[in-house]
């Protein structure tokens, strides 16, 4: 396992994507870094140009409905209902992005005989 920082996540991406099972766990605030970085391998699917036999993507997001420690007010360092109100408009994004994942799952989108089996999972009921 290795975490990459943002800036440099697309070379493994797209070696993840080389592979004939593909699997991607991310851990993130938003996943919305993971949607840029994903959003060409999964275009290079739905034309048929590269056919993975399976796509897993797991993301572990925090819980936007409960009080958080990070990130915090800089004043008291307290939890911002403010701002956790904000990060599930992020959150949001998120479940579109799975949504699209699951979308060829099914065979969606024009690909001959579909993508077999993918999995994406999110917590909190909201993706």
């Amino acid at each position: 396992m290795f975490a990459a920082p943002s800036v440099g996540m697309r070379p493994f991406i797209e070696q993840a994507f080389a592979a004939e099972h593909v699997t991607i766990d991310f851990a993130g605030f938003s996943g919305e870094t993971l949607h840029g970085a994903v959003q060409e391998p999964l275009d290079n699917i739905r034309i048929g140009r590269i056919k993975p036999a399976t796509l897993t993507i797991r993301m572990l997001l925090p819980d936007t409905s409960r009080p958080m420690v990070l990130p915090c007010r800089a004043d008291d360092l307290t939890d911002d209902p403010e701002h956790r109100a904000r990060a599930r408009d992020y959150r949001g994004e998120a479940a579109s992005y799975l949504a699209a994942v699951r979308v060829l799952a099914g065979g969606v989108a024009g690909l001959p005989g579909g993508t077999g089996p993918v999995v994406g999972r999110g917590h909190d009921g909201g993706l």
